[in-house]
């Protein structure tokens, strides 16, 4: 048993191309999904900001001081907070796992040009061994 990657036919251009492309196709969709996640953000953010509004009016227009309207518009709308909050959340974990695909594809890049370095090392020993024997091709 060799170690990972040393096998003649590990990381051949074929396997490479293949690995860089579902690699490729994982970033797109952490993109789309960071995309959502976004959206979803700002949605939520924008509802809660109405919400807490409306309930603000609605106390002012009771009477209620400012600070007092503050505090009860925000416990009124507390459920859209959580919400806000919740989806904030989600896009810093989007923001994460996109940032993770990427990196993978990085590391599988690195070992594109090591494997590619390994066969060009191969390649010019083969050719060594070959005029040392004085093989012509």
């Amino acid at each position: 048993m060799s170690a990972i990657g040393t096998e003649p036919d590990a990381f051949t251009f074929e396997d490479c191309r293949n690995r860089l492309r579902e690699a490729t196709q994982i970033v797109l969709g952490k993109e789309r999904d960071f995309e959502a996640a976004v959206k979803n953000a700002a949605d939520a953010e924008a509802f809660y900001r109405s919400q807490l509004a409306v309930k603000f009016a609605e106390y002012r227009a009771a009477g209620k001081g400012v600070e007092e309207s503050t505090t009860l518009a925000r416990a009124d709308v507390s459920v859209h907070s959580r919400e806000r909050d919740y989806r904030a959340g989600v896009l810093k974990l989007a923001a994460e796992r996109l940032e993770d695909a990427r990196d993978s594809r990085r590391s599988l890049w690195r070992l594109v040009e090591w494997a590619r370095e390994r066969d060009l090392i191969a390649a010019r020993a083969q050719v060594g061994q070959q005029q040392s024997l004085g093989v012509t091709g």
